[in-house]
Parts: C-alpha cells; structure tokens; sequence
C-alpha cells in the first residue's frame, strides 16, 4: 500500500503548535491539509516518528535451502546451474551464487595440479632415489629426455571449484594421454642431441 510523503519539519511546528491550544486531531489535519490519521500517529510518538524500518524484497531460498546449497557445493566443481536444478530450487543460477559468495565456509579456488600417484609409484620412486646416491654414475653415459604436451582443446589446470574451508583442497590429476594433443619428446646426452619426435 502506497504511502503519503512525510510530515516537514514546517508541518511538525505546526501540528504542536495548535496540539498545545487544544485543537482536536480532525481540526488539526484540516487546517494543515493532511490526513486525520498521520497527524495522529505523529501525535501518538513525536520522537519516533519518521524512523521506522521498513523490511527489504524478501528473501527467495530460505535457511533450510541456503544449508542444502552449501552442502551440495562443499569441495566440488558443480556448477550453480546444476545446484539449482538438482535441488529443485525456485531461484535463478545467480541467487545460488550469492549463497554460496556470502558464505564463511565456501570460496571459489582453483584446483592445483598433482600427479596421480599410488602408494606403490612412491615406494618405487623413493627407492630408487636411494639407490642413486650410494652410486658412481657416469653422466656422460645418462640420457637426459622430458615430454611436453600441448592439448587442442585448451591447457590443463583451469579446472576450479567451491572450496570448503572445513576441508582439505582438491587436487586435479595431470592427463597424460588423450584425444585432441600432441606430444612432444625431447632427449640430449654428452655432447648430442636428439631430434624432437612428436605422437598423437
């Protein structure tokens, strides 16, 4: 429901004014030009008056949802799209995002990458680094070699997620074969080098 513009401070003066001869509310409204009932309420609490709050646009998810959304959120790469869907929320994406944006616990990260490793690869790799220190190696004899790959469809290591404080980070393993890239292989020993060898 609409509402009238405020009393000025003009009007206030008055409206004590002719209170303070006696003047009945109706009388007072009448001379002043407004309604019966704002001179009353202004009548009723001079001090508080003008100072009310009013509640802003409610809110669309409630606290039960607002939990359900984080919940589903928590250390994950799902889209605030697929949170609204599969929760059957009646909001947009965008409020979604907000929950999750004002949240203490949740924060959008990147995932860093980690080699995917076994128990096994590290016990292999650990004993064979302690294998190497007890010998007498000649480098002239060790083939030096790494490998680059370039994806088609874009780099790896864009990967992000919603990030829950309370849990430990997410790491993404690096892809060492796929559709879509080239790889390319580099080797040199004392005093050669080798061609670069690429595969699909």
């Amino acid at each position: 429901m609409p509402h009238g513009k405020a009393l000025s401070d003009f009007e206030k003066g008055r409206i004590m004014a002719l209170h303070s001869q006696k003047w009945s509310t109706r009388r007072i409204a009448a001379e002043i030009g407004r309604s019966h009932g704002v001179v009353s309420k202004y009548l009723a609490d001079p001090c508080s008056y003008g100072s009310a709050q009013h509640p802003g646009r409610p809110s669309s998810v409630s606290d039960r949802d607002k939990r359900r959304i984080i919940r589903a959120a928590s250390n994950s790469t799902i889209s605030s799209k697929r949170i609204q869907k599969d929760l059957s929320l009646m909001c947009t994406p965008r409020t979604v995002r907000r929950v999750l944006e004002r949240s203490d616990n949740i924060v959008r990260a990147k995932m860093s990458p980690c080699p995917k490793l076994t128990d096994l690869h590290k016990k292999q790799r650990l004993a064979f680094a302690e294998e190497k220190l007890t010998q007498q190696i000649d480098w002239t004899r060790i083939v030096w070699s790494d490998e680059k790959k370039f994806n088609l469809d874009g780099p790896d290591g864009l990967a992000s997620y919603w990030h829950d404080l309370r849990k430990e980070p997410l790491h993404f393993s690096r892809r060492n074969f796929g559709g879509g890239n080239v790889m390319v292989w580099g080797a040199f020993n004392t005093p050669e080098l080798f061609p670069l060898p690429l595969s699909k």
